[in-house]
């Protein structure tokens, strides 16, 4: 191989070894961000200050916020949405195992025609 490529390679495994060493510690900072975050949460909670903004400095303040998020759409949450489905709209057409059948038919024709997506990348193997 010629010296570029070789140059390229250690370049490239450097910068990985970096890259996982900045993760290990930004995981290190998320916990105590979490372990921070929880206890502040629960003092504002327990003293009833959901309402107040909080001073940290002249630029920043605190405000304790709620927000309502749908849950993801997962293969199991797919699944059981269609048997409600049919058990809801179809119960007095179908007898509820002939519902959870036909939600496990289209559950299992929507599971087996997802389009594969192909992707490439470099693997560092260490030995």
């Amino acid at each position: 191989m010629s010296n570029k490529i070789n140059t390229a390679i250690d370049m490239y495994t450097q910068i990985d070894e970096k890259v996982k060493a900045l993760e290990k510690e930004a995981r290190k900072l998320r916990q105590q961000k979490s372990k921070l975050e929880t206890y502040i949460m629960n003092t504002i909670e327990a003293n009833n200050l959901q309402d107040k903004e909080i001073k940290v400095n002249n630029s920043t303040k605190i405000k304790y916020n709620t927000q309502v998020r749908k849950e993801p759409m997962s293969q199991k949450y797919i699944k059981s949405g269609l048997e409600d489905y049919f058990i809801k709209n179809f119960s007095n057409k179908l007898s509820q195992s002939r519902c959870e059948e036909k939600a496990a038919e289209i559950y299992t024709f929507l599971a087996n025609n997802r389009k594969d997506k192909p992707y490439s990348q470099l693997k560092i193997i260490y030995t």
